[in-house]
């Protein structure tokens, strides 16, 4: 990262920040072309294991991507608020962000699937403990991103420019 005084290396306050963060944007690679689409998301992390949970339809492109490559980067991010100056090359905005790279992997199991479905509702704040039919179980489609890197990124209001 070229500006380490904005730089988050704590990992308990990288997941602090991803955990206020609504939409993960999920980066796909095929064929030298670049695939990113947002997702709503869970997060389990276990010591320095960091895993995020997706659910989708069962068919798609990013489905197809992930299963011609398993190699994945993520964004999330809170814009908390633009700041106005004076000159237009002065403005800024004030932010939180995280960025990852991982493996991603299809959930097949249905325990697991409820496992990462329960965990997306969390992040959500679904009160008390979600249920599930066995057809939406059956047919939705779980994903895993085991995360190998993450950092995080904080812009404060204290900063003037870019």
């Amino acid at each position: 990262m070229r500006r380490h005084d904005e730089e988050i290396t704590d990992l308990s306050e990288i997941l602090k920040v991803f955990k206020k963060c609504d939409v993960i944007r999920l980066g796909l690679c095929a064929e030298n072309k670049p695939y990113i689409v947002p997702l709503h998301f869970g997060l389990e992390n276990s010591g320095d294991n960091i895993a995020i949970y997706l659910h989708c339809a069962s068919v798609g492109k990013k489905l197809d991507l992930a299963r011609q490559n398993d190699n994945v980067c993520f964004e999330a991010d809170t814009l908390f608020e633009t700041v106005e100056m004076e000159e237009a090359c002065q403005w800024y905005a004030v932010f939180d962000s995280i960025y990852g790279e991982g493996k991603i992997s299809f959930i097949e199991d249905a325990t697991e699937k409820e496992k990462a479905l329960d965990s997306i509702m969390e992040h959500y704040n679904f009160p008390g403990k979600p249920t599930y039919s066995d057809e939406s179980i059956a047919t939705v489609c779980c994903l895993k991103i085991d995360v190998s890197f993450i950092s995080g990124k904080r812009k404060l209001g204290s900063a003037v420019g870019i």
